[in-house]
């Protein structure tokens, strides 16, 4: 159980560096960004799946000793992650048309980096909140396993 709390802990966090940065949309083309778009959801499948062979493997090993609940916790976990990336794509997504938007109205000087700059601003707040629900699913994670932990100590 151990090995996988790390492997998730480690995954949010890797999860939260990868993600964390605003994506610079701007110079992509939309063939391009397609490509990136769906290598994201891949990666999601991915880990999905060696989740479930994992736990699949672990159920075999334990036997009656499986973690049920810690499981279903942790599927939980994943399918909020999930949630949250998905939603990043969509900004991203967003983002992407945004800039395509703004270059194809030809502004020019001021009125092109004031557009610009509210762009960014609008863009750089919603992957903060996005940023801060990560953070706030990963304080979850440590006190849930904290918590069992010490459960388990007392016993």
């Amino acid at each position: 159980m151990h090995m996988i709390f790390k492997n998730l802990l480690i995954w949010g966090c890797v999860t939260l560096f990868q993600l964390g940065s605003v994506v610079n949309l701007e110079a992509q083309d939309d063939q391009e960004w397609e490509g990136e778009k769906q290598r994201r959801i891949d990666e999601m499948d991915r880990r999905q799946e060696e989740f479930d062979a994992e736990i699949e493997r672990r159920r075999s090993e334990e036997g009656e000793h499986f973690d049920e609940e810690g499981v279903k916790w942790q599927r939980r976990m994943m399918k909020s992650r999930r949630e949250l990336e998905m939603r990043r794509i969509r900004l991203d997504e967003e983002q992407h048309k945004s800039w395509d938007d703004l270059h194809k109205q030809e502004l020019e000087g001021s009125d092109f980096d004031s557009a610009r700059e509210a762009l960014e601003r609008r863009f750089e707040e919603e992957h903060r909140k996005i940023d801060e629900a990560h953070q706030a699913l990963d304080e979850e994670e440590r006190q849930y396993w904290e918590d069992r932990h010490q459960a388990a100590g007392n016993e």
